[in-house]
This record gives structure tokens, sequence and C-alpha cells, in this order.
């Protein structure tokens, strides 16, 4: 969502906010893992699909899920 936020808006559009720290008090930090993994995967694709990261030989293809505008114009 950020990668389309950038695009969309420039980085004079966007902000950072310090949200103190966020605890995930339900699951342990390592049950995170596999969802950074994903969310990590989805930019690489993204960021190669650009030409701006060449592929890693052999690596497979994560599933992504379409920019957030594309989901909101088919509703």
């Amino acid at each position: 969502m950020l990668i389309d936020a950038y695009r969309e808006v420039g980085t004079g559009g966007l902000a950072q906010v310090d949200l103190d720290e966020r605890r995930n008090r339900h699951q342990p930090l390592s049950a995170l893992a596999p969802m950074a993994g994903a969310v990590l995967g989805a930019v690489t694709e993204r960021l190669e699909a650009e030409g701006r990261l060449q592929a890693e030989p052999g690596r497979s293809s994560p599933v992504q899920r379409p920019p957030l505008r594309s989901a909101l114009q088919h509703r």
C-alpha cells in the first residue's frame, strides 16, 4: 500500500508518525515471521516488475494482492 501511496502523491504527500511501540499480545513475535516474509516477498516482486531489483534465479514468486485502488474500483 505504501508503494501505491508513494506513486500517487510522492514524498510530499506522505508523513511519518511516531506510534511509540506496538505490542502484539495475542501471539509471540516469532509467529509473525510468515506474514513478514509475505510482505517482503510482495515488495520484492513489485521492485522486480519495475526493473529496480534483479530477480534471484530459482526463487518462487509470492502471491501478491492487487493495489488498494484497483480493489476499491471493483466494488
